[in-house]
């Protein structure tokens, strides 16, 4: 059996441009300032609101990274983390006492400092082992 494969002309999302054929069979974008400039559109295109909630949370989880740089979990005084731009008032879940950004939890260890720590469940049971 001989069958043809039909090419067809691909065109960039961002500007219309034909893609080069040379390119990967899954290219969506003619170059990366296309690919940018097309999720940036996107992304600011949403509610405003759901763009400043966005803003806070992926800022929480840069503050809680950076305090956990390498290690499984820490203590860090609640006004450090006040200082550096933490919202309180802004997580991706609650559970328990536990307030998740994303994958990192936190937990008010007592009215001066925040625990912290990696991952979901296998943290937080660790946690409760030791502080019982």
């Amino acid at each position: 059996m001989n069958e043809e494969i039909q090419l067809t002309e691909r065109h960039c999302l961002n500007c219309d441009k034909a893609l080069d054929s040379k390119m990967r069979r899954d290219a969506k974008f003619c170059n990366t300032y296309c690919r940018t400039e097309f999720n940036n559109k996107r992304r600011y295109g949403l509610h405003p609101d759901v763009v400043k909630v966005d803003k806070i949370l992926h800022r929480n989880f840069e503050i809680l990274e950076a305090a956990l740089k390498d290690k499984e979990y820490v203590y860090v005084k609640k006004e450090k983390m006040l200082r550096q731009g933490f919202s309180f008032d802004y997580y991706t879940q609650a559970k328990n006492e536990y307030h998740y950004c994303y994958t990192l939890c936190y937990k008010s260890s007592d009215a001066e400092k925040i625990w912290i720590g990696r991952g979901f469940n296998s943290i937080v049971k660790k946690y409760d082992q030791y502080n019982q």
